[in-house]
């Protein structure tokens, strides 16, 4: 066994500076005191491109339906055009492609990882 008694009481033998005054409050300002930063935006979720898509394919369905001649489409026959259109293979491979390439990109991180510094003002 060790025995540290000596070094103990040249420890505390030594002579050691005091700490200035506000150094408690000016440790907390920094720390647990800090005003908290704003959030100002969040990142997408899938949520978010689930209902984008639903609106642009909506929206392109109505847009293909006025321009074709239709006229403007009833309900019943946007709805049966957009599902012979989500029948077509072809359509079905080009949103499995944009929604992998939507959920890779929203789990891309595209900047290092670094850890939070606060400011050293007091």
């Amino acid at each position: 066994m060790y025995d540290f008694d000596d070094i103990d009481r040249a420890l505390f033998s030594l002579q050691l500076e005091e700490p200035p005054q506000d150094l408690r409050a000016s440790i907390l300002a920094v720390t647990a005191a800090a005003p908290r930063e704003a959030v100002l935006a969040r990142p997408f979720t899938l949520l978010d491109f689930a209902l984008a898509g639903t609106v642009l394919t909506v929206a392109l369905c109505l847009s293909l339906a006025v321009l074709s001649g239709h006229g403007w489409p009833s309900l019943e026959a946007t709805i049966r055009m957009l599902g012979s259109e989500l029948a077509n293979p072809t359509v079905l491979a080009w949103l499995g492609a944009g929604a992998s390439t939507a959920i890779w990109l929203s789990l891309a991180t595209w900047m290092p990882m670094r850890a939070g510094v606060r400011s050293s003002r007091a």
